[in-house]
């Protein structure tokens, strides 16, 4: 059973499909009411993670609690008290925006005053008011993004889980919502999202993790890494270390070459 102190513990998680290995064998504890960042290029597990936290996945080995929850036989109770923004989120595009965030409500049972008091707050700080009666199909990337995350809000969770959630975000959505996150992590939420760029996790995260190849290489606090001269770059060379990438100036020549 999960500690009070953590939001999520993981032990030992495996996850494979068919012959890939997504995730092998990691270990890695989550605090609660901080803002947790999740690194790692493309193909790395982050979204297997991330997935199974949500209980959207089950794992093959080992074993995650959420909130104390076992997510193999809580599955159903731990969504209730998460929000998740998947990497590619599939909404009804059929329905209005405003439709298909009064669905969610009621999956979660929310009142009809509250859920018009929380829509109105949420979709006046992402820029949505415009096009809530607008078909989802009908809208742009950026605007289906929003419309993702207010569903992900809409309910008040313990836990937010966003998987790569500023791709599209125009820079005063972007700006807000980073400012929403550091405002739910000060009232005890827990906010676990991934991204590859290092200035956001730089300015926004408590702690994070490194993931390569399936495992976490690294974990520990922002601070951690950014002590000493040049923090930023010293993340940037942690991450590229970790990743292989440690001779990018030669690749940009070749290419640079290339084109003389």
């Amino acid at each position: 059973m999960s500690s009070p102190d953590f939001s999520v513990r993981i032990s030992g998680v495996t996850k494979s499909y068919g012959n890939v290995v997504a995730l092998n064998g990691i270990d890695l504890d989550i605090m609660s009411g901080q803002i947790f960042g999740v690194l790692g290029p493309n193909g790395s597990g982050k979204s297997t993670m991330l997935k199974i936290i949500a209980s959207v996945l089950q794992p093959d080995d080992g074993s995650v609690h959420v909130l104390g929850m076992d997510c193999r036989t809580d599955y159903l109770k731990i969504r209730k008290h998460i929000g998740f923004v998947p990497e590619d989120s599939v909404i009804y595009e059929s329905l209005t925006g405003e439709e298909f965030l009064s669905l969610v409500a009621s999956v979660y049972e929310i009142g009809k005053d509250e859920f018009e008091r929380r829509l109105e707050a949420l979709s006046a700080a992402m820029d949505t008011r415009g096009i809530m009666s607008e078909l989802i199909g009908n809208l742009s990337f950026g605007n289906r993004q929003k419309i993702s995350i207010i569903a992900a809000m809409i309910h008040d969770p313990e836990i937010l889980i966003l998987d790569e959630p500023t791709k599209g975000l125009d820079p005063r959505s972007f700006r807000i919502f980073k400012n929403i996150l550091t405002m739910l992590a000060e009232k005890g939420k827990t906010i676990i999202f991934s991204t590859h760029a290092m200035e956001i996790a730089e300015e926004l995260c408590q702690s994070l993790c490194i993931i390569y190849k399936g495992e976490i290489k690294t974990e520990g606090s922002t601070s951690s890494f950014l002590k000493g001269e040049n923090g930023r770059q010293k993340l940037e060379k942690t991450f590229l270390t970790i990743t292989g990438e440690t001779d990018l100036e030669t690749v940009a020549d070749n290419v640079g070459r290339t084109f003389q």
